[in-house]
């Protein structure tokens, strides 16, 4: 009877997650919402989010860039943003410039290492890219 309990006791305690466990690679998606520029400032307040599992949504940096319909990426320069806890982030893009419209804007988010219930992730790079809407 000692022996039974023994190995009950032995079975409900989970092995460690860590214990022999890999890095786990993870990927996603990004999505960005562009509504439109704003004739004033030339600039339209773009927002999307980094959807990705195992906490790798989160804290993310972004970068954007515009390629013209060539291909070929402008000259233009645009800021990096930081994602929020949520993957939620929001950002101001000024409006494209140069002779050969309609313009894709690629995102880049960079990868990142994390935990995720005490294991080890990679949280791989993630590409993207949106059609950029004409001027008003």
């Amino acid at each position: 009877m000692i022996v039974v309990v023994a190995l009950a006791v032995a079975t409900a305690v989970p092995a460690s997650p860590a214990a022999g466990a890999k890095k786990v690679r993870v990927g996603g998606e990004v999505s960005i919402s562009i509504p439109g520029f704003n004739p004033e400032n030339g600039q339209s307040l773009a927002s999307g989010r980094v959807k990705a599992k195992r906490g790798c949504d989160g804290v993310r940096v972004l970068r954007f860039a515009y390629f013209s319909s060539t291909g070929q990426e402008t000259a233009q320069e645009l800021t990096s943003v930081v994602s929020l806890s949520n993957g939620r982030y929001l950002v101001a893009l000024p409006e494209p410039f140069g002779d050969t419209a309609p313009y894709t804007l690629r995102i880049f988010v960079q990868r990142r290492q994390t935990t995720f219930r005490g294991g080890k992730v990679n949280c791989k790079a993630i590409r993207s890219s949106a059609p950029v809407p004409a001027s008003p």
